[in-house]
C-alpha cells in the first residue's frame, strides 16, 4: 500500500510510529506477559485520535483514504496487533452507526470519540458465531414509558471493559432480523464481564458484555424513524436497517483486519531478516544459506499479496464500489498467509524462535486470530464461491 497512500497519510504514519516507539515498543512483551496493563498506550492512543480514523470527514474525522487507515492500522499493529484490532473493533461500532443511526446519533458517537472515547461492537453470542444473526438477546418495549429494555450476553466483544458506547445487535420485540442499539457507557443494566484470557492480541481488551433489564431510551434505537421493512432488496430479502449496518460493519471490517494482518507479518519478516543476518552456521551467516533465502523470498511475496488485495478491496471501497467480494479474498488470504509468514520467521530462529527471548513466537500467537475474527476464513471462502457462482457474465 505504500505507494498509495497520500501526502496526510504519511505524516499520519510517521506519527503512528513515533507514538509506537514512545509508548509501545518497550513494553508490549510485558503486556503479552501479563507484567504490565497498556492502560497508558490506549489512553495516549485515544487522545491522539485514532479511534477517529474511519470517523466522516463531515463529523471531524480526519479526511483521509481508506488505504490511509489501513497503513496506520499496518504500523500500529507492527508494533502491537492488539491495539491494532482495538482500532479495529472501534471502526466496526463507527460504521455501523455511521450506516444505521440519525443525525443527532452520528453526532453523539463523534463526540464521544472527539473526547478521547472508543466504541465497542457487539455481536456474538454462544449460538451466534459464524452463524451472526442467530441472535438471543432480546428488546422489549417499556411497560410505562417508550424506552427499551435489553436482556442477553454478547460474547467476545473487542473493547468491551475500555469502551465509552456500544452498538449493540438485539432483536426487537417479535422480530426475526436483529436491530442495532446505541448504549453509553454506565447505563443501568449493563455490566462488563470478565476478561478473556487469550492465546494472543493480550494489549487488546475481549470480554462479554450482560444485558441484565438495560434500560435505554428510544433514542438509543439506531434510526428509529426509517425503521421499516425494505422490499426493494435483491432476492427480495425483507432486512431492517440494523441488519444492513452490521453487513456493512462486517465486511469492512475484514480489511481492517488484513491491514492488521500485513503489520504482523511485515514484522515478521523484518525480525527473520535481522537474525539471518547475524546468526552463524557453518562459519557463515544463515542468510547466506539457500534454504533461508528461499523462506524469506516466500515471506516477503506473502507480504506485499496480502497488502495488494487488501488494496484493492480498500480502493473499491473509496470509490463507492461493490468490495464485499474483494474483502473476503484479501481477509482469507490473509489469515493464512500471516500464519505462514509467522512459521517461516519462526523456522528461521530455530529454537530461539520458540522461546520468548525473541519477539516471534508471540507474533505467531497473534497471527492466529486472523482466521476467526471478523469473519472465519471458511466463511470467507463461502462468500467467494457464493458470489462466484451467481456471476452471469465476466
Amino acid at each position: 500500500m505504500t505507494y498509495f497512500i497520500s501526502e496526510a497519510g504519511k505524516g499520519l504514519i510517521e506519527d503512528a510510529a513515533k507514538y509506537c516507539r514512545q509508548y509501545v515498543d518497550s513494553v508490549s512483551a510485558s503486556w503479552d506477559r501479563g507484567e504490565r496493563h497498556p492502560s497508558q498506550a490506549v489512553a495516549k492512543m485515544q487522545e491522539l485520535g485514532y479511534p477517529m480514523l474511519t470517523l466522516p470527514e463531515e463529523l471531524g474525522g480526519l479526511g483521509i483514504t481508506p488505504v490511509d487507515v489501513a497503513a496506520v492500522l499496518e504500523r500500529i499493529a507492527y508494533a502491537d496487533a492488539g491495539l491494532a484490532v482495538s482500532l479495529a473493533g472501534n471502526a466496526l461500532a463507527v460504521k455501523a452507526v455511521m450506516m444505521a443511526g440519525n443525525q443527532a446519533q452520528k453526532e453523539e458517537v463523534a463526540k464521544i470519540l472527539a473526547e478521547g472515547g472508543i466504541g465497542a461492537f457487539c455481536l456474538t453470542e454462544s449460538q451466534a458465531g459464524s452463524d451472526a444473526f442467530n441472535i438471543q438477546s432480546k428488546a422489549l418495549p417499556e411497560e410505562e414509558g417508550d424506552g427499551y429494555v435489553l436482556n442477553g450476553t454478547k460474547l467476545f466483544v473487542t473493547n468491551g471493559s475500555i469502551a465509552d458506547f456500544y452498538c449493540v445487535a438485539v432483536l426487537e420485540g417479535e422480530a426475526e432480523l436483529p436491530s442495532l442499539f446505541l448504549i453509553r457507557k454506565g447505563t443501568e443494566g449493563l455490566k462488563i464481564g470478565a476478561e478473556e484470557e487469550k492465546m494472543g492480541l493480550r494489549s487488546c481488551s475481549t470480554s462479554s458484555i450482560i444485558l441484565d433489564n438495560c434500560h435505554v431510551g428510544a433514542d438509543a434505537l439506531l434510526d428509529k424513524e426509517n425503521h421499516t421493512r425494505d422490499a426493494d432488496l435483491p432476492e427480495n430479502r425483507l432486512e431492517l436497517t440494523g441488519t444492513r449496518a452490521i453487513m456493512g460493519a462486517l465486511i469492512e471490517g475484514r480489511l481492517w483486519i488484513s491491514a492488521v494482518a500485513a503489520g504482523v507479518a511485515q514484522r515478521a519478516l523484518d525480525e527473520a531478516v535481522a537474525y539471518a543476518k547475524e546468526r552463524i552456521q557453518f562459519d557463515q551467516p544463515i542468510a547466506e544459506q539457500q534454504a533461508t533465502r528461499m523462506k524469506l523470498a516466500e515471506m516477503k511475496i506473502k507480504t506485499e499479496a496480502i497488502r495488494t488485495l487488501s488494496g484493492r478491496g480498500l480502493k473499491l471501497m473509496e470509490q463507492g464500489e461493490d468490495f464485499e467480494e474483494a474483502a473476503s479474498i484479501a481477509k482469507a488470504f490473509a489469515a493464512e498467509a500471516v500464519l505462514d509468514v509467522t512459521n517461516k520467521a519462526m523456522e528461521i530462529f530455530g529454537g530461539y524462535g520458540y522461546t520468548k527471548a525473541y519477539p516471534v513466537e508471540k507474533l505467531m500467537r497473534d497471527a492466529r486470530a486472523f482466521s476467526i475474527v471478523e469473519g472465519t476464513t471458511e466463511v470467507q471462502k463461502l462468500v467467494i464461491a457464493s458470489m462466484l457462482l451467481k456471476r452471469k457474465e465476466w
